[in-house]
């Protein structure tokens, strides 16, 4: 018997934000129901490492119901009315006013459902000037100057991770830039020590990043050394010129991989397609600049073969 036995929860949800509240009530023991577009919610498409389907959606989405309903017709909106009828709680994080303009406004809701337990996440809250405004992980790391202090002297790039959704127990970030080192510190959510200048960087540039992940969010912090090195790899890659280096002293060796490529996503489809047979010599590669924003695209024909479905019932 869990503490949530019984409670039924509809979650008009997709991404990070109400995905990771819904799944903690499901890990109680509510029935939670999830409520995707057609498209299916875009977390699907991450990535597909978790035997095909994406990590961040599985690990975001165990143990719910998925209903896929379109939200503008007449038929999904009469669908979620019968669901709402039914449930204990909403959560949703639409685009502000979403929600309203599909006839679901406040008032309604306090109207036809008088029992029902609303909680609506939002990245700037209902009140003040950015109220209206769309939120996105990457948003918040931007508002908050969090991207400016990321990455290498040249390059800022976001956090690798939706810290903002899912934070750690601690992170600390050092960062060598502009002959000086700066540091700060966060908690739970919490600044505990503001970005500052702590002395001269010595000639070092970069940035580094330790952190605990938080018990509330994992159940095992044994990391994985490999999976580490290889998502590391990846950005190595991808951000061609960038040294990057993992080491872990958790034991009585070091173990220490070092990870540096100057050919960008051109070498890294030569990697990931190393064990397979090529149908051209050499990868297809195109890259362009406008607005000082570079794009680089790299193809590589091979005689694989890969087919993925995608179901809208999370069955995990």
């Amino acid at each position: 018997m869990l503490p949530l036995d019984g409670l039924k929860v509809v979650a008009i949800e997709q991404a990070v934000a109400a995905p990771f509240a819904s799944s903690r009530l499901a890990d109680a023991g509510a029935q939670v129901t999830k409520i995707e577009r057609p498209e299916g919610d875009f977390a699907r498409g991450y990535d597909a490492v978790a035997r095909g389907q994406s990590s961040y959606f599985v690990w975001l989405n165990r143990g719910k119901d998925s209903v896929t309903l379109d939200l503008g017709s007449d038929a999904g909106e009469a669908r979620l009315a019968e669901l709402l009828g039914q449930a204990d709680v909403l959560i949703q994080n639409l685009k502000p006013g979403a929600l309203a303009r599909l006839g679901f406004d406040p008032d309604r809701l306090a109207r036809d459902y008088p029992r029902l337990i609303t909680c609506s996440i939002s990245g700037f809250g209902e009140t003040g000037p950015m109220a209206d405004a769309k939120a996105y992980d990457l948003l918040i790391q931007a508002e908050s100057g969090l991207c400016s202090i990321t990455g290498g002297p040249n390059e800022p790039a976001r956090v690798g991770v939706s810290v903002v959704d899912a934070l750690s127990d601690w992170l600390e970030l050092r960062i060598w830039r502009d002959g000086k080192e700066h540091i700060a510190r966060f908690e739970r959510g919490d600044t505990v020590r503001h970005l500052e200048v702590v002395g001269d960087a010595e000639g070092r540039k970069g940035t580094e990043v330790r952190f605990l992940a938080s018990t509330d969010t994992f159940s095992d912090l044994d990391y994985s050394f490999k999976t580490l090195e290889n998502r590391l790899r990846e950005l190595a890659f991808l951000n061609s010129g960038v040294r990057i280096i993992l080491t872990d002293d958790r034991h009585s060796e070091q173990q220490r991989s070092e990870m540096f490529y100057e050919g960008g996503v051109r070498e890294f489809v030569k990697y990931i397609d190393r064990h397979k047979h090529p149908m051209i010599p050499d990868p297809i590669y195109i890259t362009g600049e406008k607005d000082g924003i570079t794009v680089e695209v790299a193809m590589w024909w091979n005689d694989s073969y890969n087919e993925m479905v995608l179901p809208f019932t999370n069955n995990i």
